[in-house]
């Protein structure tokens, strides 16, 4: 399972969603839950950093790393 959000990594919905799938859903689990997120920063205006600062860019090592299972 991926949690993927545009939100910070910490304290967002998504860590509420994956603790959720893990308390109510684990025993159907194959492998823990993964959360994707942005930096836990604030967002820059610059949008070369913005671009840092999205997961988007970590997208593709987390579409290889779930094509390894």
């Amino acid at each position: 399972m991926l949690v993927l959000t545009e939100d910070t990594f910490t304290g967002s919905i998504a860590s509420d969603i994956a603790a959720w799938i893990m308390e109510n859903c684990f025993e159907w689990l194959d492998a823990p839950v993964k959360r994707l997120g942005s930096m836990d920063t604030p967002v820059p205006l610059a949008k070369t950093l913005e671009n840092a600062y999205l997961p988007w860019g970590k997208l593709a090592k987390v579409i290889a790393d779930l094509r390894a299972f």
